[in-house]
């Protein structure tokens, strides 16, 4: 039976005692950190799908609440600015459940929580990270002079007024600095080229905002111009932007209704 001289068997015992060489721990270490790397930017983006399809069934939610109204009141909108004189005010004014409860729209959906979307980084932040645009019986709606009031929004007060529900905006997904969202959501109406915001959007979906329209369905649109996501960052009210595409997708989805005075659409 062949054995192995004790010279070579020594040798062999001292290499397994020996264990990793340094540059073998360092190859094993930079494996670990990169299936760790790898699993975790995996989960991240599992958790932001999930925070973008939970927002998209929220919105809906709100939506489907927000068109049952006129279906009890013959046509007439709810009124889609926070206030706590207005009868028909969706929701009253403040940073609380309660005003959330104390509005029109929480006879037909009964859950605060509707109201919040999942991905708002802020777990003290706003209450309703949901806006009703400004046109659809929101702030200044009922102002048409456009030339003498850049406020003016030259909206409606009834769905009949809406010409194309596929197109008209209804809530726009938004985040207030101020600690709840004071007002509707707002652009300005009067001049096609001012490229001119009021009011900007959340940006809780790596720049995705989402938003519903008037006949109920919900969408995620991707913003590209880096001015718009800098104002969803840094609070930018009232920006002035030539040529933002993400301003000319907003202002045709904007206002899609038929106001006093024949004031034509957004196309």
């Amino acid at each position: 039976m062949f054995t192995q001289p004790l010279s070579l068997r020594r040798d062999r015992t001292r290499r397994i005692a020996r264990g990793f060489s340094l540059v073998e721990l360092v190859v094993v270490m930079g494996v670990i950190a990169t299936i760790v790397l790898t699993l975790n930017r995996s989960v991240h983006q599992v958790d932001a799908v999930a925070g973008e399809v939970m927002c998209d069934a929220k919105m809906r939610e709100i939506t489907g609440a927000y068109l049952a109204y006129p279906l009890d009141n013959r046509g007439r909108l709810v009124f889609g600015y926070p206030d706590d004189n207005h009868t028909e005010a969706y929701v009253r004014r403040g940073a609380g459940d309660d005003a959330i409860r104390n509005g029109r729209l929480y006879d037909y959906i009964k859950d605060v929580d509707a109201w919040r979307c999942n991905a708002d980084p802020n777990p003290a932040g706003n209450k309703r990270n949901y806006a009703i645009v400004a046109p659809m019986y929101g702030e200044r709606y009922d102002v048409t002079d456009l030339e003498l009031d850049p406020w003016a929004q030259a909206g409606v007060d009834h769905l009949s007024g809406v010409v194309n529900d596929s197109k008209q905006m209804v809530f726009v997904e938004e985040w207030d600095s101020r600690g709840w969202i004071v007002g509707s959501w707002m652009m300005k109406v009067g001049d096609a080229n001012a490229y001119e915001w009021i009011d900007y959007t959340s940006n809780f979906h790596g720049d995705s905002p989402n938003f519903s329209f008037a006949d109920g369905h919900v969408e995620s649109h991707q913003f590209t111009d880096s001015d718009t996501i800098e104002a969803a960052n840094k609070d930018r009210f009232f920006m002035y932007d030539v040529g933002n595409d993400d301003w000319e997708w907003c202002r045709v989805r904007y206002r899609q209704v038929q106001a006093a005075k024949g004031i034509s659409l957004w196309q």
